[in-house]
């Protein structure tokens, strides 16, 4: 009977670590390398994070932000934060991360599966994650290069 109550707790903490961080809790001070291989705090001095987990929502961003100006998210107080982890390292170093290397704008990448995993997150969709003093102000999520263009107004 010990064991089947010790179960139950161990899943309960699990799923409790497992749940997305949500508006009031503090964003999760990282340091992340960008597409250069430079290493940057996250979320720094960002106002905004936007994250993606997979490729349909990397390229709203890219969309978005593909013919802006070099500096202009980071100048909005923008973050991208992409997480690649689950992308086959061959393909990350030869493809994706040369071409991540030529937008002009920072992409800082989560590499290591796990990094990140109470973020939050929906499948196809960019995470807007508003932050104020370092906590979480508001989450939204989009499939909209529009919406995106937005937060640099």
């Amino acid at each position: 009977m010990r064991w089947l109550t010790g179960l139950l707790l161990w899943g309960a903490v699990s799923l409790a670590q497992a749940a997305d961080l949500a508006v009031g809790d503090a964003f999760p001070a990282m340091e992340v390398e960008d597409a250069h291989g430079e290493t940057h705090a996250v979320p720094g001095e960002a106002r905004v994070v936007l994250f993606t987990v997979d490729k349909a929502a990397g390229e709203v961003v890219t969309e978005a932000f593909g013919e802006t100006e070099p500096g202009t998210l980071e100048r909005a107080g923008i973050a991208y934060l992409a997480d690649i982890s689950g992308m086959p390292g061959l393909i990350t170093k030869m493809f994706a991360l040369p071409k991540m290397r030529d937008y002009p704008f920072r992409v800082l990448t989560l590499r290591e599966e796990g990094e990140g995993a109470d973020l939050p997150r929906r499948e196809d969709r960019v995470s807007i994650i508003r932050l104020e003093a370092g906590r979480i102000a508001g989450v939204e999520y989009t499939d909209s290069a529009e919406d995106l263009r937005a937060l640099l107004d």
